[in-house]
């Protein structure tokens, strides 16, 4: 098992993922997880008789989907029904707002500094004092009428095993800030979506509170977890909100336990 973890390593570490193969590979994996439990459900359902079907719709189905939106209304993502109108809903991550904020700086593609984006947004910005590199690059702005409505900040190449003493060598490890403004409108509030699956239940994301931020930290989890090697995952996704400011802990070759020790650490 060493020789295998010793050659994946080896292999691993020749291989360069910028962040859109990254995505790529956690989307093949979410959509080969729909599919396979697409093909499962179409299974089972042709067994079901009518009148059974009548009344799980009628006596339960409309009461369980009442249920989950009253279960998670008050989590970071929301449920919304699917276009088709009927009660299988979808999990949605958006960024929450802030109200009194500086845009002179918030240029795409440039880099602000730690302090002069705590100053701009009126916010404490999370941090971790050995990330050598205090900035940020503004990555993305969505704007109406010259008022930003929309920013995503972005922060990459951290030294995970800096930070993390467990990560390995091949641990790659970012991390991403968005809000939206008090200029968004009610479309824009509906359109622009950080995340977003399918087929959503509370069996989609790992819960976990922090005490030390008071926040509730989500790690979305597909039904079937891709292993790189030992517990090391290909792509783990955690989201919180802390101080009106979301934030998305990416990680790869990295497992779910380093991510929170990572965000623990967070001052």
């Amino acid at each position: 098992m060493k020789k295998f973890k010793d050659n994946y390593q080896e292999y691993y570490s020749k291989i360069k993922l910028n962040e859109q193969k990254k995505d790529v590979i956690f989307n093949n994996i979410v959509n080969n997880n729909e599919k396979y439990r697409k093909m499962y459900w179409h299974k089972k359902f042709v067994v079901v008789t009518c009148s059974i079907l009548v009344i799980c719709l009628i006596g339960t189905g409309v009461v369980f989907a009442k249920d989950i939106v009253k279960t998670i209304k008050n989590h970071l993502y929301s449920l919304e029904p699917s276009d088709n109108g009927s009660n299988n809903y979808k999990c949605v991550i958006k960024a929450p707002i802030i109200n009194n904020f500086n845009d002179e700086y918030l240029i795409e593609n440039t880099k602000i500094d730690l302090n002069e984006l705590q100053k701009d947004l009126n916010k404490h910005i999370l941090h971790n004092e050995n990330i050598e590199d205090k900035s940020f690059t503004v990555v993305n702005t969505t704007k109406n009428d010259n008022r930003i409505i929309y920013a995503k900040l972005y922060k990459n190449g951290i030294d995970a095993p800096k930070i993390i003493p467990e990560a390995s060598s091949n641990t790659t490890l970012d991390m991403n800030l968005s809000f939206l403004t008090r200029y968004a409108t009610q479309e824009d509030i509906r359109e622009i979506i950080e995340f977003e699956v399918g087929k959503c239940s509370d069996d989609n994301f790992d819960i976990i509170h922090i005490d030390t931020l008071d926040i509730d930290v989500y790690l979305y989890k597909t039904s079937t977890i891709a292993y790189a090697y030992d517990d090391l995952e290909f792509v783990v996704k955690a989201f919180f909100v802390y101080d009106d400011i979301l934030y998305n802990i990416n990680g790869s070759i990295i497992n779910r336990t380093m991510i929170i020790d990572f965000i623990y650490d967070l001052t």
